[in-house]
C-alpha cells in the first residue's frame, strides 16, 4: 500500500515578526531617497489555505503572497511584485514594490519567525 500526502499536509504555522525595515523610494524625475521605518507593528503569518501555503499580515484575511515553492519562498501570483523568504534559523525577508503617485517605493523588512 502506497500513502501519498501533499507537500503541505503537514505544514507548520508560523509567525513571522520584523524587527527592521526600510524604503526606497524613486521615479518622477526626483532623485532616490531612502529611510529606516518603525515596523514594530508588521507581523505576519505563513500558514496553509486550501492546501496551499500563503503568507497573510496578521490580522487581514487578504493573502499577501500565494505562489510557495516552500515553507523558504513565497511570490504572489496576482502580478505585482515581491517576495517572502525564510531561512532554517527562523531568519525571514519580506521585500514588495508598490507605487506612491509616479514614484515606485521598495518596501524591504527582516525579523524572526517561530511556530505556532
Amino acid at each position: 500500500v502506497v500513502f501519498a500526502f501533499p507537500q503541505v499536509l503537514f505544514a507548520e504555522t508560523s509567525l513571522c515578526v520584523a524587527d527592521a525595515g526600510a524604503i526606497v523610494e524613486d521615479g518622477g524625475g526626483q532623485s532616490a531617497k531612502a529611510w529606516t521605518v518603525d515596523v514594530a507593528a508588521s507581523k505576519y503569518v505563513l500558514t496553509e489555505k486550501n492546501g496551499n501555503l500563503v503568507v497573510k499580515q496578521l490580522g487581514q484575511d487578504g493573502v499577501l503572497f500565494d505562489e510557495c515553492v516552500s515553507r523558504y519562498f513565497c511570490e504572489s501570483s496576482r502580478g505585482y511584485s515581491g517576495t517572502f523568504m525564510r531561512t532554517n534559523d527562523g531568519r525571514f525577508t519580506i521585500v514588495w514594490f508598490t507605487m506612491r503617485g509616479d514614484r515606485e517605493l521598495l518596501i524591504a523588512a527582516k525579523g524572526r519567525c517561530s511556530q505556532i
